[in-house]
């Protein structure tokens, strides 16, 4: 089984940046999703030895603030369109501690991001749903919980959530 850990708005952050999601969704005709900014991805594991360390993580860490600073796109279906996470000290030592954790060690790091449409569209296309993105940048929003979701056949559109675990030293 297929594992990932997200990080999660909450509040008028969570609001805004899932309001924006449907929209493009729905006008693109493309999978809904929640906003999130993923810690680690597609790993496998067996399921209660999995939740056990990512209590254990989730334990281990402070809460922290997320910058979402700079709009892109890729030839990637899951960042069609995504807002970059500025990379601090905070995430990256989080992604540190997951790595070790989730024995992913020999998994390149990936760059912190929060996706805001899925699908394959052109380059034409995806310069101009920039423009229509309704909302100023940075946002910023506290990490404050690790969720667990398992990811049959590793789609996360098939995502189940696990668990949500509060980050230990508050």
């Amino acid at each position: 089984m297929y594992f990932s850990t997200w990080l999660i708005p909450t509040g008028k952050e969570f609001e805004l940046l899932q309001a924006e999601i449907a929209r493009l969704s729905k006008k693109y005709s493309t999978a809904l999703f929640e906003p999130h900014v993923t810690l680690t991805g597609g790993f496998q594991g067996i399921e209660p030895e999995v939740a056990e360390k990512a209590q254990s993580l989730a334990e281990s860490l402070d809460p922290y603030r997320l910058s979402l600073e700079e709009l892109g796109f890729a030839d990637d279906f899951f960042r069609a369109l995504y807002i970059r996470c500025k990379p601090t000290d905070e995430v990256e030592s989080a992604d540190r501690l997951a790595r070790n954790l989730f024995s992913l060690q020999n998994v390149q790091s990936h760059f912190f991001h929060l996706s805001l449409l899925y699908g394959r569209f052109t380059t034409e296309e995806k310069l101009g749903m920039l423009s229509e993105i309704r909302f100023k940048l940075p946002i910023s929003f506290e990490a404050s919980s690790l969720h667990l979701f398992r990811m049959p056949g590793n789609d996360p559109r098939a995502k189940e959530k696990i668990c949500e675990f509060p980050f230990g030293r508050r």
